[in-house]
């Protein structure tokens, strides 16, 4: 893992003088970590590899919540009655109208 990421080590000396060219790097090789004085600083990596893990991880945040939730079982005390939401976020009868009935399962 070392090898690895000494082979995408850039000083912070060269990134401050070539920012353009190691930008470049970035989008044509994908992620390089930054050093200041020889120790990883911080990480550059292309926008769409970034919102992936940030959307991988929140993924497996969701499943994570879900698999919580689903382990217990339900009460009646955890349902929230319709007219309690309606009521909450000021929906009412006439806000409704025009809208045909959907069912959950």
């Amino acid at each position: 893992m070392e090898a690895v990421l000494n082979n995408k080590l850039i000083p912070l000396a060269h990134f401050i003088a070539q920012t353009k060219e190691v930008f470049e790097t970035v989008r044509k090789s994908g992620t390089r970590i930054i050093a200041d004085e020889g120790k990883a600083a911080c990480v550059l990596m292309p926008a769409e590899e970034y919102m992936r893990l940030v959307d991988e991880a929140s993924d497996r945040a969701i499943e994570r919540i879900a698999a919580e939730r689903l382990s217990k079982p339900l009460r009646e005390e955890d349902f929230i009655p319709q007219e309690e939401i309606d009521k909450e976020f000021g929906i009412t009868d006439k806000d409704l109208e025009g809208w045909e009935e959907v069912e959950i399962e």
